[in-house]
């Protein structure tokens, strides 16, 4: 069991793909009433980071709760994919390297780009789908503050090539 105040994730490494998926769906559901959001969503992170180490469990959607009693943002597998796919395309970038660690320029743009594909999906309503922190774990980023300059640095890209044109 998880206890609110765990920060030692070292049990992890030894858990099975299918004892990780009850931890993740038990998870999903408890942390984000019990505790607060941004434990939760750490929590979460660790757990898919854990799911991804090996290809067949290549399905497993991430989910984070939000908020209490709201529906879960769900960002799977296919639609990381999709956004990874065109930004690395766009960009001429590897996926591997918008997923990575480094910052050149073309990197940096391409993994932007990917966050604000993802942040561009929405609900009927017009309310994003996903929030800067599932957007953040989704992309191995360490804070939802990264996801968030870089959303808006990709909209002052695009507001400067519309003034330009």
């Amino acid at each position: 069991m998880i206890a609110a105040n765990d920060t030692d994730i070292s049990f992890l490494h030894a858990m099975t793909a299918d004892q990780l998926r009850l931890v993740l769906g038990h998870a999903s559901g408890l942390l984000a009433h019990r505790v607060d959001i941004a434990h939760a969503s750490n929590v979460l992170c660790n757990i898919r980071r854990q799911l991804n180490r090996a290809p067949e469990e290549a399905e497993v959607p991430i989910v984070i709760a939000r908020e209490r009693n709201a529906p879960s943002g769900m960002i799977t597998r296919e639609v990381l994919n999709a956004a990874l796919e065109e930004a690395s395309a766009f960009y001429g970038v590897k996926r591997e390297e918008i997923l990575g660690p480094r910052k050149r320029r073309p990197i940096s743009y391409a993994r932007q780009y990917a966050m604000w594909l993802l942040r561009q999906e929405t609900y009927e309503d017009g309310s994003a789908r996903y929030s800067f922190p599932e957007i953040a774990c989704a992309l191995n980023l360490k804070c939802h503050t990264s996801v968030l300059h870089g959303v808006r640095a990709h909209e002052a890209r695009l507001q400067a090539q519309q003034e330009a044109a």
